[in-house]
């Protein structure tokens, strides 16, 4: 089988072994034509062919390899500069990126939205013509809604708060104290009012609570 029929002995990958060589020669000098001694140098290629295929299409991790050769006589095998290469990391952080959009349509809508995000918000009678409208389709308005609505067209001039809907805390993200179960229970040590009090209730529950204390 030629290497033409092998896939991951392409004629890119030969190239790049061809490069690599080049710089492993250049960087290690006779040291690197010695480790080679008694094989034959079409198999070596071939070997370096199948594992540099990977990275035909990665020539930065290629560049990463050459440039952090390790700092020894000898030159790195196949499996350590293949290592070498599969630590290059730019490719991953490419890939995190957003790619750019390319539909001249969508940038449009984006740009819209952005912009509406910079619109000041909208004034009273914006809000009230907006209401009427909402009422005109058969929405419902919320009590807070319809009172703001009714104040904006009784206004001469139209100016009035803006609605607000208030909404209950959740018991849960109040302090102690402030909960409704502590409420209650503090209620129940208020003093009566003259109204009770007047009533005989209240006396009544008096006399018997010392009644029963006394006879204990």
């Amino acid at each position: 089988m030629s290497s033409s029929d092998c896939p991951i002995a392409s004629r890119e990958a030969a190239a790049l072994v061809g490069r690599v060589f080049g710089s492993l020669a250049t960087a290690y000098g006779r040291e690197f034509a010695a480790a080679f001694e008694g094989v034959d140098p079409g198999s070596v290629r071939t070997a370096w062919a199948r594992g540099l295929a990977p990275f035909v299409d990665r020539p930065a991790a290629v560049d990463h390899a050459l440039e952090n050769l390790p700092a020894r006589r000898q030159p790195p095998s196949l499996p350590e500069f293949t290592g070498l290469c599969r630590a290059y990391r730019g490719d991953e952080e490419r890939a995190t990126a957003l790619p750019a959009p390319k539909d001249p349509a969508g940038l449009r809508r984006l740009a819209a939205t952005l912009g509406g995000l910079r619109r000041p918000p909208p004034t009273a009678a914006e809000r009230a013509a907006e209401l009427r409208r909402r009422l005109a389709v058969g929405e419902r308005l919320s009590p807070a809604q319809r009172d703001w609505l009714r104040s904006v067209e009784r206004s001469p001039a139209g100016v009035v708060a803006e609605p607000v809907t208030l909404a209950a805390i959740p018991a849960d993200v109040l302090p102690p104290g402030m909960r409704p179960a502590d409420v209650s229970a503090d209620r129940a040590m208020v003093p009566p009012s003259a109204d009770r009090m007047a009533g005989g209730t209240w006396v009544a529950g008096m006399a018997a609570a010392s009644a029963v204390g006394a006879a204990a």
